[in-house]
Order: structure tokens, then C-alpha cells, then sequence
């Protein structure tokens, strides 16, 4: 009689948790390799334009070897007003040698009322918008890849 292993099934993380937290800054993570492709050799300022949707802004706020920090944005312009308006206001920092990708910052306009919460409460809600509005944005066919898929792997 031959004897089979059965694969170790791992529970997924409970919401609102370390451990979830930490899967959705990986998936983050792997959300803007999609959008971006290789993230070292991003320019300092892309806009993302699609036929059906909103141009999505990116710009660099800082780089180091293991790490970047980015903005990303829509920009609206007010109605009779020369003032753009930047939301969502997101600040994220991606690291390379961990393989995530965590919001640092959303502006007062984005956020929802979360200051009587956790901190771990809203690194959760932040970051799992992020994910959320990421594969909102690959859907609509953003992009900020300007090398092919040999050059990304």
C-alpha cells in the first residue's frame, strides 16, 4: 500500500490581523511590478493615461538602494479654478530586499475617519485600499512599463 503526503494547507490570514497585514503588503507589492515593471529604473514623474478612465500619476519622492518611495494620484481640476486637486493621496514606500510595498501616508481627504482606531486597524484599512485601487487600475489597463516583459524577469 503506498503511502501519499497530503499538501499542508495554510489558512489565510484573518482581515485586520499582522500576519494579513503582511500578505497585503506582499500582494501590493506584486501589484505594482504589474503596473510598473522593473520599479529601480521608474522615472521621476509618469502619467498613466487610459481611453475609459482617469490619467494616474506617479512620481518618485525618494530612492535609495533598497527602497522608493512614491506618490500616486489622480489629479482633478476644481470647476473654474486653476487648482488641481490630488486624490486619492496616496504615499508608499516599496521594499526591494523584502518584496512589499506599504502606505505610509493617505491624505485627510482619503482617509476615512480612523483616528479613533488602532494603528495596526489603519495600516490595515490603508494599505488593503491600495490593493484594492491597484487591481482597480490594472483592470482599466494602466500602465507604467516601458521595457518588455524580458527585460522585467
Amino acid at each position: 500500500m503506498r503511502n501519499t503526503v497530503q499538501p499542508l494547507m495554510i489558512p489565510s490570514p484573518d482581515p485586520q490581523t499582522f500576519a494579513g497585514l503582511m500578505e497585503i503588503y506582499e500582494t501590493n507589492y506584486i501589484n505594482l511590478r504589474r503596473l510598473c515593471g522593473k520599479l529601480q529604473t521608474l522615472e521621476q514623474r509618469i502619467i498613466s493615461e487610459v481611453e475609459t478612465g482617469l490619467d494616474l500619476h506617479l512620481y518618485i519622492v525618494e530612492r535609495s538602494k533598497y527602497t522608493l518611495t512614491l506618490k500616486l494620484t489622480y489629479q482633478f481640476c476644481l470647476q473654474d479654478s486653476p487648482h488641481v486637486e490630488d486624490y486619492p493621496d496616496m504615499l508608499v514606500r516599496i521594499y526591494f530586499d523584502a518584496k512589499q510595498a506599504e502606505v505610509l501616508n493617505v491624505s485627510k481627504k482619503s482617509s476615512h475617519n480612523m483616528h479613533c482606531q488602532s494603528r495596526l486597524f489603519n495600516k490595515w484599512h490603508s494599505n488593503r485600499f491600495l490593493y484594492k485601487w491597484l487591481n482597480y487600475c490594472i483592470n482599466q489597463g494602466h500602465t507604467f512599463k516601458t521595457e518588455t516583459l524580458e527585460e522585467v524577469i
